[in-house]
């Protein structure tokens, strides 16, 4: 059965041409997660957002239940063709592919960090209460939650080191968020990756700071699971979903919808890494 792959990141497709087997890693309604070597790749519906990861294919929701594949598969790529089972019963063809670079950089000369800080506190405030949210809406009360409470911390305590200039252990201290929190992609990982893009943002890529937090996550990708591992991966190349890349020429009226689109809170806790990483930088 041949399906098409019509979008995909540069990054994917350099790892397609990179790799010869593989084998699915994990199986979900709307993705079909496939190791490649080192690297994960998410086969995902039609309607999917965009990731530096993503495979999207013509299929929907529906259509990717029935194929009936299952972790443990093995995977061949080859002919431009991502061949599942022995004998390949499910093919999936990406030889006509559009490739979005979602590298960020190359920042516009007219950009305004100012303009895209008050855009996201903006865009944020028309989030639900989930994830990161609450430390970032203004709000005077916060829900009743651990791991709100321990993120909180971490955060304070990143501030204060900053703005002591103590950039190794401020790096450290916000290293711990990584795999905070629950699901696929836990907040804390996804408030890390919107952090390292907030750095990009800010034209601080190559800060003391960002040099050491780059160090602690790379050294600590093991305390996630292998999803959020593969995002984080990703972010450290400058790699990161269209949304993301979007920033760089905001438009405030359509920010809380491109994010809102991402997971169930992994669009507003990108949000919150990437206004966190901005104030930490004009501050």
């Amino acid at each position: 059965m041949l399906h098409n792959i019509t979008y995909t990141s540069t990054y994917a497709r350099q790892i397609l041409s990179d790799s010869k087997t593989g084998t699915i890693h994990s199986v979900y309604r709307k993705t079909v997660n496939i190791t490649l070597g080192n690297f994960l790749l998410a086969l995902q519906t039609a309607d999917s957002p965009i990731s530096a990861i993503s495979l999207i294919t013509n299929l929907s929701a529906s259509d990717m239940e029935c194929l009936n594949l299952k972790p443990g598969m093995p995977v061949r790529i080859a002919d431009c063709q991502i061949q599942i089972g022995i004998p390949a019963d499910v093919i999936f063809s990406y030889s006509n592919v559009f490739r979005y670079n979602l590298k960020l950089n190359n920042i516009p000369p007219n950009f305004s960090i100012n303009f895209l800080n008050e855009a996201l506190k903006q865009a944020l405030l028309d989030f639900p209460p989930i994830g990161f949210q609450p430390l970032f809406n203004n709000s005077d009360s916060m829900p009743d939650s651990i791991v709100l409470d321990i993120a909180e911390k971490y955060l304070a305590d990143c501030t204060m080191l900053f703005q002591n200039k103590d950039y190794k252990k401020a790096a450290e201290k916000l290293s711990l968020l990584i795999g905070l929190g629950i699901g696929l992609t836990p907040s804390g990982d996804d408030f890390l990756c919107g952090t390292l893009a907030g750095f990009l943002l800010s034209g601080q890529s190559d800060s003391p700071f960002i040099t050491f937090l780059h160090q602690e996550i790379q050294s600590h990708l093991k305390n996630t699971n292998d999803i959020s591992g593969a995002f984080l991966s990703c972010a450290l190349e400058n790699q990161f979903s269209l949304p993301v890349v979007s920033l760089l020429k905001p438009d405030k009226h359509s920010i809380f919808d491109n994010f809102s689109k991402i997971g169930h809170s992994s669009g507003s806790d990108t949000l919150c890494g990437i206004l966190y990483a901005i104030q930490l930088s004009l501050s």
